[in-house]
């Protein structure tokens, strides 16, 4: 199918759907491929061969066991068991209770922080103390770690022979 049409300089093109050049792939997107590929070789590879092993029977305790293909029975069987139904309610249970037990106290402190109450500064700060310290004690751990006389790093250097650099420079 040909689709005519008429540009300024009053020249009709004419070009086919086939024919449409591709648009390419925006950076971003290639910039995100590698991170992607990855993210799928450790998620997806994982929840097959997952799959594929409840498929079979084998014994562990046995070093040169052979896996026997069982197909669906172990779910079958999982399934009959009061013990996995046991642990499924309380699991169930549990993400209710533990949910709605977060949601509630999570918007309970969002509201009274909202109001212009008197020690409102001192209550921001003790809830956001903890998440502004952590990436400093991470930064002096890397530190101490990296230390030039006394880091860990330098010392399993030495173990072996070696001279450990200045990692950190005039720090």
């Amino acid at each position: 199918m040909a689709a005519s049409s008429e540009t300024f300089g009053g020249q009709a093109t004419s070009r086919t759907a086939s024919a449409a050049p591709r648009r390419p792939l925006p950076p971003q997107l290639l910039l995100l491929l590698p991170t992607v590929i990855v993210l799928l070789a450790l998620t997806i590879y994982p929840t097959i061969y997952s799959f594929t092993l409840s498929l079979n029977t084998w014994n562990m305790s046995n070093r040169n066991a052979v896996w026997e293909f069982v197909g669906l029975a172990n779910y079958a069987q999982i399934l009959q068991d009061a013990r996995f139904w046991n642990a499924a309610q309380v699991t169930g249970t549990y993400m209710v209770g533990t949910i709605a037990t977060q949601l509630v106290l999570g918007l309970g402190i969002a509201l009274l922080l909202q109001r212009q109450v008197l020690a409102a500064g001192l209550v921001r700060t003790a809830l956001l103390l903890p998440m502004m310290t952590t990436p400093v004690v991470v930064g002096l751990i890397w530190r101490f770690m990296f230390n030039p006389t006394q880091g860990i790093v330098n010392y399993l250097l030495s173990l072996v022979g070696i001279s450990g650099p200045n990692w950190l420079g005039g720090l």
